[in-house]
């Protein structure tokens, strides 16, 4: 799986490596590039699937597109990715790519593999390959996607198999990688299929619109996750008895039966914290091998009581004790009582601080590379929390004088 990611020129990340442990913890003031960094995941991720002028869509960024990203939106910038997916720390990256906008359009301009199976460089000539009923086809830079997305079309193909399978395991190492900023609001609100899209083709919105429709569907095609489900939500919040779902004239929605009670209670009424401890916890039971989830902010609508709990949850699924394979887990946090709830142990291996600088952009520092970092821990007793609140560590804003 991907370990070490450097990007360059993709909104604040001028020049940014990132370090993925599993969890990865990521916290920092407003504006420093926490959301840029997920952004930036999912960027590299998705250039693995599609073309690069079709990434706005996966991207949901709507009428975003790739001239919005690159650096201050100079378009003479190019957009590069330096990847890792072995444990070395340093030394040459497994995996490069560079695109920049040619003619107009944003293209695949250079591309280098170093992986086992395959060593490639677009610099040095042509990737081709054989096919059952196409004959040799082949790839040359620039291009309008990258050679891992090129190749997926013949994925079944048994002749071009035998070339591209380093490729297509490249892409797996890849992943998906996908944000969710959620807001309860969003997540009680009812779903209403568009027209012809069959439920289990709907996904939820990274706001978490939808979960109600994707939620009946689990129910019908796989009731054991669906009942995990239910059960861990009840664990949590002891006085609901079922997950239910009712047909309103806008749609599909959550409803909740109490313990006291006869009839469900519509989500629209139901607390904020039972809405998003049941997408979080919906979220890391069904991902993917492949899949990274991402959650912005995972201690809103939560009582700082309960974060320690909901921490160990997300520990545990990171180390696959409640999942397997483990899921892959990026969170941001501004709470001190959910970074209190790490611990200062774990915290050398799992939080990242984020900060930004005016002219360098984003920066992105390992808990345990920072100078005296457990000496301060043992200073304030292991409470993370209040060491990141005290500054001594950095990540918080610089000037809250007019705030």
């Amino acid at each position: 799986m991907l370990k070490r990611l450097r990007v360059q020129n993709v909104l604040s990340l001028r020049d940014t490596t990132i370090t993925l442990s599993n969890p990865l913890v990521l916290v920092g003031p407003n504006g420093a590039g926490k959301s840029a960094i997920i952004k930036a995941l999912q960027l590299f991720s998705v250039t693995f699937r599609v073309p690069i002028q079709l990434q706005r869509r996966l991207l949901r960024l709507g009428t975003v597109d790739l001239d919005s990203v690159v650096w201050r939106r100079d378009d003479r910038l190019p957009l590069v990715f330096q990847a890792w997916f072995r444990e070395q720390e340093a030394g040459v990256p497994d995996y490069e790519l560079r695109i920049e906008k040619t003619g107009g359009n944003w293209r695949v301009v250079s591309e280098a593999i170093r992986m086992p199976g395959l060593t490639f460089d677009s610099h040095s000539g042509v990737f081709e390959f054989g096919t059952e009923y196409r004959g040799t086809i082949q790839w040359r830079a620039p291009m309008h996607a990258s050679l891992p997305c090129f190749v997926r079309p013949y994925e079944k193909d048994q002749v071009a198999l035998q070339t591209i399978r380093p490729l297509l395991e490249l892409a797996k190492l890849a992943g998906s990688t996908w944000r969710y900023r959620v807001a309860a609001g969003d997540i009680a609100a009812p779903t209403k299929l568009p027209p012809g899209v069959p439920p289990e083709q709907l996904h939820v919105r990274e706001n978490g619109w939808g979960l109600a429709a994707v939620l009946r569907n689990l129910q019908g095609q796989d009731r054991a996750t669906f009942d995990r489900i239910e059960r861990k939500l009840i664990e949590w919040f002891p006085y609901i008895r079922q997950i239910n779902f009712e047909e309103t004239g806008e749609g599909l929605r959550l409803a909740f039966s109490h313990s006291a009670g006869r009839a469900p209670i519509p989500a629209e009424l139901e607390a904020d914290g039972v809405l998003h401890a049941l997408f979080l916890i919906w979220r890391c039971y069904t991902a993917r091998q492949e899949d990274r989830v991402c959650i912005e902010e995972p201690e809103n609508g939560t009582h700082p009581y309960l974060l320690a709990g909901r921490y160990e949850f997300i520990r545990k699924i990171a180390g696959g004790e409640l999942t397997q394979p483990p899921v892959r887990l990026v969170v941001t946090t501004q709470s001190p009582e959910l970074l209190n709830a790490i611990g200062c142990d774990e915290a050398l291996r799992v939080v990242q601080v984020v900060e930004r600088h005016p002219e360098g952009g984003t920066s992105v520092h390992r808990l345990r590379d920072m100078d005296q970092v457990q000496r301060l821990c043992d200073v304030f007793k292991g409470q993370l929390g209040e060491l990141w609140w005290s500054g001594a560590v950095g990540g918080v804003p610089a000037n809250t004088d007019n705030i």
